[in-house]
């Protein structure tokens, strides 16, 4: 039987009584074979590692994942784009997510992701582009709707069009 879930529990039950060590062994048990778990597992190390202070470990944990496609890249440069900017490093994350936009650049999570580190940085042009964008291609992402309708809100701008993109967000998910 696959242990993962059970060393996924255990790791977090490890993190919880603040034994960082503890957890990494855990997490260092999941099986490969397990992709999704696998790939939680990986996310967590590199979490765990970042919040030590080990931030550079963390990124070469992240890049030296085996993956199975595109979409399990793009999580994995969305959490290290994440852990950049979790770090006060912004212009890296928003670096690390533009230049993956190159490569995948209709991937959904990533321009969102793109889109809400641009907002953080003040660059509401490129947030708003990146959000429409994200639209187009996934009209049922309430994410997208919300996140832009709060932004002209929380702005005080274009607060006709804010309540129409809040209330579309709603009617997608209430």
């Amino acid at each position: 039987r696959d242990a993962s879930q059970a060393l996924l529990i255990l790791a977090q039950i490890a993190e919880d009584r603040n034994d960082i060590s503890g957890a990494m062994k855990w997490l260092e048990m999941v099986d490969p074979a397990n992709q999704a778990n696998y790939l939680a597992a990986t996310v967590k190390r590199a979490q765990l590692l970042a919040r030590s202070g080990r931030l550079d470990e963390a990124r070469e944990v992240l890049h030296n994942t085996d993956v199975e496609g595109d979409d399990e890249r793009a999580r994995l440069i969305v959490n290290e784009a994440q852990l950049l900017r979790d770090a006060g490093r912004l212009d890296d994350a928003l670096k690390l997510v533009a230049d993956a936009l190159k490569v995948q650049k209709d991937n959904v999570d990533l321009l969102y992701e793109h889109a809400m580190l641009a907002e953080k940085a003040g660059e509401f042009d490129l947030m708003e582009r990146q959000l429409r964008q994200v639209m187009k291609i996934a009209p049922d992402n309430q994410h997208a709707y919300n996140a832009l309708g709060y932004s002209f809100a929380d702005r005080n701008v274009r607060l006709p069009e804010a309540y129409d993109l809040i209330a579309k967000a709603n009617e997608l998910a209430p």
